[in-house]
């Protein structure tokens, strides 16, 4: 039977259950006598051991049912919950994680030795924690009998080594539930699972059959050698099983309980749950899963239909025609509407991200022997799944900085009289069209004076420049490259990268990051981001023949000057604002493009937010806004530092977006 087909939805079930593992196991580590955690760690694990013996992946089975028994030991309270049963199961999850990996890429999973994780786990099991750290080996698992196989008949032949069929054999029948992907390979799971309580003489249809997909639905096994109450606890602990029934010698026959609509009742489910389509979940909405390249195609295809509606409404716009008006205010209404519905299907919870923070958290928090809480609230609030792909890494940096220079040890945090334990909160949360993400950390704080005296060491300001530069200004220089205040460098940090490459990556989403630090209470890092980073709202303006786009999110606002409103200072403009005084720049000299303004009374500037900073911006016009699809910049022009992007207009004009945190 091909399996191939079931590949790729057994690698994103598996994850989901992977993770799911994970993260229960980091509660189980806070919480050691949770019901709940070590039920749902025993269900994964068992998910995880059905699907990869389903799909042929014996050593994904062989290590999942390992670790499903050391949840067995742990609910029956042979074995309690310490931080080196945690260590092994999170290690075990560790090692499931790289063979689905294997999996996706088409390695053999045999390269992968798992024998000193099974020795652990097996010397947790007897409660033999500490023995479990020098790896002693475990004693080989029972073999499962195979039944040979008649060539002639293709039934089970009669080996010398088992008993002949005889009287005493049980009458073993059951059934695969009609809504299971693989029912051949776990009808040929279930027999061997017999095999290995007792000795399998005989199955209806041949057990060469089943293995080969050639069955009707239900199966007949003669087994001896088991007791009837473990036959049954057997075949039930197995999943997508259907109706089971056990007859003796005498006639008499033995089913699990039932519901009262006579549908049998798995140990994971409860009699109140009906029997339900697969594809249909609680609410009745049918859902499927469906490629990322797919939705990445789809989207495209929606950014160039805007792109041509937009050429239309120039084409038509003095046509005079109701008719032709009408028509494309339809148009419009219908395409604004498959954006959105669109944009839905591409949006996905923060979660999707988030829950691998508290994993990182923990194990970086233990290596520099730290006691660290981590924090996350507001993890449904769904962003798209580009912006999402982006995420990740700068999030890992953030808390790892964090936990390693944020937060003090217990004896400093002792000395400043705050609980040994430190705290980190992720929060997140939604304003209009943007996503805000804050990293909390209650540790020291940064030291402005030493980031000071390090940018003036580096050349990064003069002396001058850091005796009036500002608190807000002076902490983002720790984002620009190559800067770190660190005495020592560690495997996380002190090399001066990071950071720049986290501001570089918030920029290029069309975001912005800002820091709040205040020293001995901690620091906050906020990161601003757009929902979206597909189809978005710029503002294109004008410089000579040129048009550029900027992100409509970071425009402040766009004014109308005189040339007696500017202030000067030190060769610099700046425009007194709000009572703020907000630098502005020539755009076309920042972009070196020639352009007389010499004369000129009146400017237009575009007030925008870069840096953690409103800065103005001197342009020849400002055109208004556009729905623009974002396309990536190609080689070579990728590496212009100053541009994140370009788009091509309903004219065929092609405008490049301007990257504002590199800008200046």
């Amino acid at each position: 039977m091909d399996m191939s087909k079931y590949k790729d939805l057994f690698i994103s079930e598996a994850r989901e259950h992977v993770q799911g593992m994970s993260n229960r196991i980091l509660v189980l580590e806070k919480e050691p006598a949770s019901e709940q955690s070590i039920n749902e760690l025993f269900r994964h694990a068992h998910s995880v051991k059905g699907m990869s013996a389903s799909m042929g992946y014996a050593k994904i089975a062989e290590l999942s049912h390992y670790l499903e028994d050391m949840m067995d030991v742990v609910r029956k309270g042979q074995v309690s919950v310490s931080s080196g049963v945690t260590d092994i199961l999170l290690e075990g999850v560790d090692v499931l994680e790289n063979m689905v990996d294997a999996v996706e890429q088409n390695e053999s999973l045999e390269v992968i030795d798992i024998s000193a994780l099974l020795a652990k786990v097996m010397n947790a099991m007897e409660g033999k924690v500490e023995a479990a750290a020098t790896g002693e080996k475990p004693p080989a698992p029972a073999p499962v009998p195979e039944p040979q196989l008649d060539p002639g008949t293709g039934a089970v032949k009669e080996s010398p080594e088992l008993p002949p069929l005889n009287d005493d054999d049980l009458t073993v029948r059951f059934e695969i539930a009609p809504d299971s992907l693989v029912p051949a390979a776990r009808a040929y799971l279930a027999v061997k699972k017999l095999g290995s309580i007792g000795q399998v003489h005989q199955t209806d249809p041949p057990l060469e059959e089943i293995k080969a997909g050639n069955y009707s639905g239900h199966v007949t096994a003669w087994i001896g050698g088991a007791e009837r109450d473990l036959i049954l606890k057997t075949l039930q602990s197995l999943a997508e099983m259907g109706e089971i029934s056990v007859s003796e010698p005498d006639g008499e026959t033995a089913q699990p309980e039932e519901s009262a609509g006579g549908v049998l009742k798995h140990p994971d489910q409860t009699a109140a749950q009906p029997k339900k389509d697969p594809g249909v979940s609680a609410s009745g909405a049918k859902t499927v899963r469906i490629s990322t390249a797919l939705l990445d195609t789809f989207i495209n295809l929606v950014g160039e239909l805007i792109v041509t509606k937009s050429r239309l409404n120039d084409l038509l716009a003095d046509s005079g025609s109701r008719d032709v008006d009408q028509v494309l205010t339809r148009v419009d209404h219908l395409v604004s509407g498959l954006h959105s519905e669109v944009m839905k299907v591409r949006m996905m919870p923060l979660e999707t991200v988030t829950q691998r923070l508290p994993r990182v958290v923990r194990d970086l928090a233990r290596k520099r022997k730290k006691k660290v809480s981590l924090e996350v609230v507001g993890a449904d609030i769904e962003l798209d799944r580009a912006v999402l792909e982006e995420l990740g890494d700068p999030l890992i940096h953030l808390l790892r900085n964090a936990v390693d220079h944020g937060l003090e040890n217990a004896e400093g945090r002792a000395n400043s009289g705050k609980d040994e334990t430190g705290r980190i909160v992720l929060r997140a949360f939604r304003e209009r069209d943007m996503v805000y993400v804050e990293i909390i950390d209650d540790g020291k704080g940064m030291d402005l004076e030493a980031i000071k005296t390090k940018a003036v060491e580096k050349g990064v300001i003069s002396r001058d420049q850091a005796k009036v530069i500002s608190d807000e200004e002076t902490v983002m220089l720790v984002c620009r490259p190559g800067f770190s205040t660190a005495t020592e460098v560690t495997d996380v940090s002190g090399r001066g990268v990071g950071m720049d490459v986290v501001q570089s990556t918030v920029n290029g989403l069309g975001g912005s990051l800002s820091i709040e630090s205040h020293t001995g209470e901690g620091t906050t890092f906020t990161l601003r981001l757009p929902l979206t980073v597909a189809i978005v709202k710029m503002l294109l303006i004008s410089l000579v023949d040129h048009t550029f786009a900027v992100p409509i999110t970071r425009v402040a606002r766009t004014i109308r000057v005189t040339s007696e409103e500017f202030n000067e200072s030190q060769g610099r403009r700046f425009l007194n604002l709000d009572e703020e005084l907000v630098a502005v720049f020539d755009l076309g000299e920042l972009l070196k493009i020639e352009r007389h303004t010499n004369g000129r009374s009146l400017f237009n500037v575009v007030l925008v937010e870069a840096t953690n900073r409103t800065v103005g911006l001197i342009v020849d016009s400002v055109i208004g806004q556009v729905d623009i699809v974002v396309k990536p910049l190609c080689y070579p022009i990728q590496y212009l530092k100053r541009y994140s992007g370009m788009t091509v207009l309903g004219d065929g004009r092609i405008v490049p977006i301007l990257d504002l945190g590199n800008l200046f």
